[in-house]
């Protein structure tokens, strides 16, 4: 247990966007059986088979730096407009016109896609917690978050406090 860390415990994510190796999906997550034969859980055929086989994301679609250049969490953009880091208030299920935030795009959306492919599960709304690296993803744009509070004085990156994001 680190002084940084308290709890002792830490959720892992996949950090895509350092390139390199990092670009590509973890090993652990591309070889179909472990080492003992069994199959691994880890792996699902239902990717873009380049990413499977090792390829690395392409770094348009990994880069936050575009979503961490916002000072505002949330902005009512419309159509073409920038939705700030997070995006505007949506329903339960991202569908309308208005512009997600630009972390929701990049690189969150893309990811998704490049990861699932065509068909994969990642590439679904309602499939994509069944390939387990979406928690590592998830866990990385969680981080991106922190990382986007964190730049300046927390008084000009803050959470919204509208209780249609809040719940309260």
């Amino acid at each position: 247990m680190s002084s940084s860390d308290p709890t002792g415990w830490a959720l892992p994510y996949w950090n895509y966007d350092r390139g390199g190796s990092t670009a590509q999906l973890p090993p652990s997550f591309r070889e179909p059986t472990m080492a003992d034969g069994r199959p691994n859980p880890l792996f699902v055929t239902e990717r873009d088979e380049f990413i499977n086989q090792g390829g690395s994301l392409d770094p348009m679609m990994t880069s936050p730096s575009l979503a961490l250049a916002q000072l505002e969490f949330s902005l009512e953009g419309g159509p073409g407009l920038p939705g700030g880091f997070g995006g505007p208030v949506t329903g339960w299920q991202f569908i309308g016109p208005e512009s997600p935030g630009e972390v929701e795009k990049t690189p969150h959306n893309d990811v998704h896609g490049a990861v699932g492919g065509s068909f994969g599960f990642m590439s679904g709304f309602d499939t994509a917690p069944l390939d387990p690296v979406f928690y590592l993803h998830h866990a990385n744009v969680d981080r991106l978050w922190a990382v986007w509070r964190a730049q300046t004085d927390p008084s000009e990156r803050a959470d919204p406090t509208d209780s249609r994001w809040t719940g309260f």
